[in-house]
């Protein structure tokens, strides 16, 4: 998982300065904080794992184990939102005032 997101952060890294690049900068910041929160799931969970090893019931493998699932599970989640925000944030097309105006409206000067 690690070299993945490694892979992702350079990737957005060289995004980031050639935003001429970007075509919806919103996008990619979106993409960026989700991101950001995958180091605060690792923290969080890292400090529940450490609670479960040391609770009574620490001999039981599964604790430790359900732990590890659930914070895979929410580092895949974060990434995977943020993959989509980032590739949105490539091939997406900007919204415009005029992109929204129906072809069949006149003009507002030749009224």
């Amino acid at each position: 998982m690690t070299p993945i997101l490694c892979a992702y952060l350079l990737g957005m890294l060289l995004f980031t300065f050639r935003k001429s690049h970007v075509a919806h900068l919103a996008s990619l910041q979106m993409a960026w904080y989700l991101f950001a929160v995958i180091p605060f799931v690792h923290v969080l969970f890292t400090l529940i794992h450490a609670a479960a090893f040391t609770s009574r019931q620490s001999d039981l493998p599964e604790n430790l184990a359900l732990v590890e699932i659930w914070k895979e599970g929410f580092v895949w989640l974060f990434f995977g939102i943020s993959l989509l925000c980032f590739i949105s944030s490539l091939f997406s097309q900007p919204r415009s005032a005029a992109a929204t105006i129906h072809p069949s409206c006149p003009p507002e000067g030749d009224q």
